[in-house]
């Protein structure tokens, strides 16, 4: 659709339906062009409902480590090798419809450098972070899937369902998408530059990588303060409507009924510890030695979530000292920070420190998240999960899941 052909539609949408608007001089009023051009395109528009839906079909259907999905959805002639799904449209004409249901842009999920910057050495080892990282901003839709399916009748399911964290084993959180409404830019075309729409010109919706997308280009960015659970997301194979169904994908204004219910994102609570130094020396852990010494004053007195984030983003030698302070903080807010990084660190340091810190923290929880890394981790990590098991217990149940919560469960 040429630019000033949309821009006069548009000018038709902020009057009720069925109104008529002034325009330029059409065949039809603007309203009835813009309804006959989206039937035209396979796009439903239901402003009474706050829906909008269109035809789609599937690009992924199998788990790739080596192609990680970078965009929910794209249109053909979009980034189709990272893309989960392929709908059957015009992204502006599609970006019209949310106009006409009083969305306004807002803004991707972004890094803002702090000021002033903080040391180096202390970026470069990674007790912090130069920048601050800030949620997108803007009205929020949420996306589903519908289909037909012999014996099941019709199948409504969350977008969010059709994926899965590969860490946690959980489908990814059903939070909505920020919408962004993508933009005009100048970009060379052959000999000359002209004013294109970008989700036009690149075909790209939704984002789903919010790291590695260009999310500003797209018309939809994932809502998240946290994009660990997308950049570990893969395909849920279990989830998937048959080979051939007739797809459609539903934006709606509000979360359907029928569906899992919308999460928001809880606020994450500081939890104040104690000085690094006087939390390991309190600590049975193994793994403080003395090698890591210079580290805990370094590390001084931080939160809970700064050191698990320490955990994730430092240099080696200093993720291991993290990871035997935060189990020597004895919290049940580490658990899943330690057990995570226990099953995929590449430092065979930092996963011993880990599996010492599950076993320090003690709980229920701890120990369980030791058990099931013996039940589904990868061998180095199984091993230093029964290493740590060992020590708390006394026992030796080798890497046998079932006595190990049998234990768990007498003791």
């Amino acid at each position: 659709m040429a630019a000033m052909g949309l821009t006069a539609l548009l000018a038709a949408l902020v009057v009720a339906p069925g109104a008529r608007a002034a325009a330029p001089q059409e065949a039809l009023p603007p309203v009835e062009e813009f309804e006959r051009r989206l039937e035209a395109d396979g796009i439903g528009l239901d402003r009474a409902r706050g829906e909008v839906r269109v035809r789609g079909s599937l690009l992924r259907r199998r788990r790739s480590a080596q192609y990680p999905i970078e965009y929910g959805l794209v249109v053909a002639g979009g980034f189709v090798h990272e893309a989960f799904g392929v709908i059957q449209c015009t992204p502006s004409l599609l970006n019209a419809c949310f106009l006409a249901l009083g969305l306004e842009p807002g803004s991707p999920r972004r890094r803002v450098m702090k000021e002033p910057l903080p040391p180096r050495e202390e970026v470069e080892a990674g007790l912090v972070e130069p920048f601050d990282v800030l949620p997108p901003e803007g009205d929020r839709v949420f996306l589903y899937a519908i289909w037909e399916e012999e014996g099941a009748g019709t199948v409504v399911r969350a977008f969010e369902d059709f994926f899965v964290d590969v860490r946690k084993r959980r489908p990814l959180p059903m939070r909505g998408y920020v919408y962004l409404g993508s933009r005009f830019e100048e970009v060379q075309l052959g000999t000359e530059k002209k004013r294109v729409f970008i989700a036009d010109y690149e075909g790209n919706i939704v984002t789903l990588h919010p790291d590695k997308s260009r999310a500003e280009n797209c018309l939809f960015d994932v809502y998240s303060f946290d994009d660990e659970p997308y950049v570990w997301a893969d395909v849920d194979e279990d989830r998937l409507p048959p080979d051939g169904a007739a797809l459609e994908f539903v934006f709606t204004l509000l979360p359907r009924a029928d569906a899992r219910p919308f999460e928001p994102e809880p606020p994450i609570e500081a939890v104040p510890l104690p000085h690094a130094r006087e939390l390991a020396g309190g600590s049975r852990n193994p793994c403080l030695d003395g090698s890591g010494e210079a580290w805990l004053d370094r590390l001084g007195e931080r939160e809970l979530h700064e050191l698990s984030r320490i955990l994730r983003r430092g240099r080696p030698p200093l993720r291991e000292v993290a990871a035997a302070v935060l189990g020597a903080s004895r919290h049940d807010a580490a658990v899943d920070a330690l057990s995570l990084s226990l099953r995929f660190d590449r430092s065979a340091d930092v996963r011993l420190a880990c599996a010492y810190g599950l076993g320090e923290i003690g709980t229920t929880p701890a120990l369980e998240a030791l058990i099931d890394v013996i039940a589904r981790g990868a061998p180095p990590a199984r091993e230093d999960a029964l290493t740590a098991l060992r020590w708390v217990s006394g026992e030796d149940f080798g890497l046998r899941p079932l006595p190990w919560r049998g234990w768990l469960a007498r003791r």
